[in-house]
Protein backbone atom coordinates (compact mmCIF):
# COMPACT_ATOMS: atom_id res chain seq x y z
CA UNK A 1 0.00 0.00 0.00
CA UNK A 2 2.72 2.50 0.89
CA UNK A 3 4.84 1.37 -2.45
CA UNK A 4 1.13 2.02 -4.64
CA UNK A 5 0.50 5.91 -2.46
CA UNK A 6 4.11 6.76 -3.24
CA UNK A 7 3.67 6.03 -6.95
CA UNK A 8 0.01 7.73 -6.83
CA UNK A 9 1.90 10.64 -5.68
CA UNK A 10 4.75 10.86 -8.48
CA UNK A 11 1.89 11.01 -11.01
CA UNK A 12 -0.64 13.88 -9.15
CA UNK A 13 2.62 15.37 -8.76
CA UNK A 14 3.71 14.82 -12.52
CA UNK A 15 0.47 15.91 -13.48
CA UNK A 16 0.10 19.11 -12.21
CA UNK A 17 3.63 19.94 -13.04
CA UNK A 18 2.52 18.73 -17.08
CA UNK A 19 -0.24 21.45 -16.19
CA UNK A 20 1.38 24.47 -14.49
CA UNK A 21 4.46 24.47 -17.23
CA UNK A 22 2.54 25.71 -20.08
CA UNK A 23 0.90 28.18 -17.42
CA UNK A 24 3.89 29.40 -15.72
CA UNK A 25 5.26 30.08 -19.27
CA UNK A 26 2.50 31.99 -20.27
CA UNK A 27 3.00 33.98 -17.52
CA UNK A 28 6.69 34.69 -16.85
CA UNK A 29 7.48 35.02 -21.19
CA UNK A 30 3.77 36.40 -22.07
CA UNK A 31 1.83 38.38 -19.16
CA UNK A 32 4.63 39.90 -17.25
CA UNK A 33 6.22 40.98 -19.92
CA UNK A 34 3.43 42.45 -21.79
CA UNK A 35 2.16 44.24 -18.67
CA UNK A 36 6.16 45.61 -17.65
CA UNK A 37 6.38 47.06 -21.42
CA UNK A 38 3.23 48.61 -21.13
CA UNK A 39 3.61 50.03 -18.10
CA UNK A 40 6.98 51.61 -19.00
CA UNK A 41 5.44 52.99 -21.90
CA UNK A 42 2.50 54.51 -19.72
CA UNK A 43 5.00 55.26 -17.26
CA UNK A 44 3.25 53.65 -14.61
CA UNK A 45 6.20 50.88 -13.77
CA UNK A 46 5.20 50.06 -9.75
CA UNK A 47 6.75 48.26 -6.71
CA UNK A 48 4.29 45.18 -7.54
CA UNK A 49 6.52 44.42 -11.03
CA UNK A 50 9.57 45.13 -9.88
CA UNK A 51 9.29 42.73 -6.87
CA UNK A 52 7.67 40.18 -9.47
CA UNK A 53 10.81 40.40 -11.88
CA UNK A 54 13.60 40.58 -8.59
CA UNK A 55 12.11 37.79 -7.03
CA UNK A 56 11.99 35.99 -9.90
CA UNK A 57 15.46 36.18 -10.88
CA UNK A 58 16.29 35.43 -7.13
CA UNK A 59 14.24 31.93 -7.36
CA UNK A 60 15.44 31.61 -10.92
CA UNK A 61 18.88 31.81 -10.19
CA UNK A 62 18.16 29.18 -6.95
CA UNK A 63 16.92 26.76 -9.07
CA UNK A 64 19.51 26.30 -11.38
CA UNK A 65 21.74 26.66 -8.58
CA UNK A 66 20.44 23.84 -6.74
CA UNK A 67 18.16 22.22 -9.26
CA UNK A 68 18.90 18.48 -7.89
CA UNK A 69 17.60 19.42 -4.20
CA UNK A 70 14.47 21.35 -5.62
CA UNK A 71 13.50 18.28 -7.82
CA UNK A 72 12.85 16.01 -4.77
CA UNK A 73 11.29 18.69 -3.12
CA UNK A 74 7.22 17.60 -3.76
CA UNK A 75 4.79 20.02 -5.26
CA UNK A 76 7.99 22.29 -6.00
CA UNK A 77 6.46 23.40 -9.37
CA UNK A 78 3.28 23.93 -7.73
CA UNK A 79 4.25 26.04 -5.10
CA UNK A 80 6.48 28.03 -7.45
CA UNK A 81 3.30 28.53 -9.56
CA UNK A 82 1.24 29.62 -6.15
CA UNK A 83 4.44 32.31 -5.78
CA UNK A 84 3.87 33.50 -9.52
CA UNK A 85 0.52 34.00 -9.19
CA UNK A 86 0.34 35.95 -6.04
CA UNK A 87 2.91 38.12 -7.15
CA UNK A 88 1.02 38.72 -10.30
CA UNK A 89 -2.18 39.16 -9.77
CA UNK A 90 -2.47 39.74 -5.56
CA UNK A 91 -0.17 42.54 -5.16
CA UNK A 92 2.22 39.94 -3.95
CA UNK A 93 5.11 41.47 -5.91
CA UNK A 94 5.04 44.94 -3.82
CA UNK A 95 5.06 42.66 -0.45
CA UNK A 96 7.86 40.57 -1.52
CA UNK A 97 9.73 43.89 -2.78
CA UNK A 98 8.56 46.12 0.61
CA UNK A 99 9.24 43.06 3.05
CA UNK A 100 12.41 41.50 1.24
CA UNK A 101 13.93 43.47 -1.61
CA UNK A 102 14.07 46.47 -0.13
CA UNK A 103 15.55 45.37 3.26
CA UNK A 104 18.44 43.14 1.24
CA UNK A 105 18.83 46.63 -0.22
CA UNK A 106 18.93 48.24 2.24
CA UNK A 107 21.75 46.39 3.78
CA UNK A 108 23.92 46.08 0.88
CA UNK A 109 23.89 49.51 0.33
CA UNK A 110 25.30 49.97 3.87
CA UNK A 111 27.75 47.09 3.16
CA UNK A 112 29.08 48.10 0.25
CA UNK A 113 31.23 51.30 0.22
CA UNK A 114 30.08 53.94 -2.18
CA UNK A 115 32.82 54.18 -4.02
CA UNK A 116 32.37 50.54 -5.27
CA UNK A 117 28.86 51.09 -6.07
CA UNK A 118 29.33 54.45 -7.87
CA UNK A 119 31.80 52.07 -9.80
CA UNK A 120 29.70 49.62 -10.61
CA UNK A 121 26.83 51.96 -11.94
CA UNK A 122 29.11 54.04 -14.00
CA UNK A 123 30.37 51.49 -15.37
CA UNK A 124 29.44 47.82 -14.88
CA UNK A 125 31.89 45.73 -17.53
CA UNK A 126 35.05 47.55 -15.94
CA UNK A 127 34.01 47.15 -12.69
CA UNK A 128 33.27 43.33 -13.34
CA UNK A 129 36.87 42.97 -15.05
CA UNK A 130 38.52 44.60 -12.06
CA UNK A 131 36.67 42.40 -9.68
CA UNK A 132 37.61 39.37 -11.90
CA UNK A 133 41.26 40.19 -11.67
CA UNK A 134 40.92 41.08 -7.84
CA UNK A 135 39.73 37.46 -7.94
CA UNK A 136 42.46 36.12 -9.95
CA UNK A 137 44.90 37.81 -7.52
CA UNK A 138 43.05 36.37 -4.67
CA UNK A 139 43.07 32.50 -6.12
CA UNK A 140 46.68 32.61 -6.97
CA UNK A 141 47.41 33.73 -3.37
CA UNK A 142 45.53 31.17 -2.15
CA UNK A 143 47.15 28.56 -4.26
CA UNK A 144 50.24 29.63 -3.32
CA UNK A 145 49.53 29.70 0.48
CA UNK A 146 47.72 25.73 -0.48
CA UNK A 147 51.14 24.78 -1.94
CA UNK A 148 53.34 25.74 1.08
CA UNK A 149 51.09 24.00 3.72
CA UNK A 150 51.08 20.81 1.21
CA UNK A 151 54.70 21.52 1.24
CA UNK A 152 55.02 22.03 5.51
CA UNK A 153 52.81 18.88 5.70
CA UNK A 154 55.31 16.93 3.34
CA UNK A 155 58.38 17.92 5.58
CA UNK A 156 56.77 17.02 8.61
CA UNK A 157 55.35 13.61 7.29
CA UNK A 158 59.13 13.05 6.35
CA UNK A 159 60.36 14.27 9.44
CA UNK A 160 58.40 12.10 11.27
CA UNK A 161 58.89 8.87 9.28
CA UNK A 162 63.07 9.62 9.78
CA UNK A 163 62.50 9.68 13.64
CA UNK A 164 61.50 5.55 13.63
CA UNK A 165 64.03 5.03 11.23
CA UNK A 166 67.12 6.45 13.50
CA UNK A 167 65.64 4.88 16.32
CA UNK A 168 65.64 1.69 14.16
CA UNK A 169 69.40 1.82 13.50
CA UNK A 170 70.52 2.24 17.20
Amino acid sequence: STCLDSVAFAVVADMFEFVLAPLELALVAGFAPLMTVRAFQTKSLNENLLGFWVALAVVGAAESIIATIIGGIPFFTEAKFGLLVFMLFFDGGKKVWEVAIIPAYEKAEKAIPAETMQKLESDPKAFLQEMGEKGKEMAMQMKDKAMEAKEKMADAKSKAAEKPAKKAKK
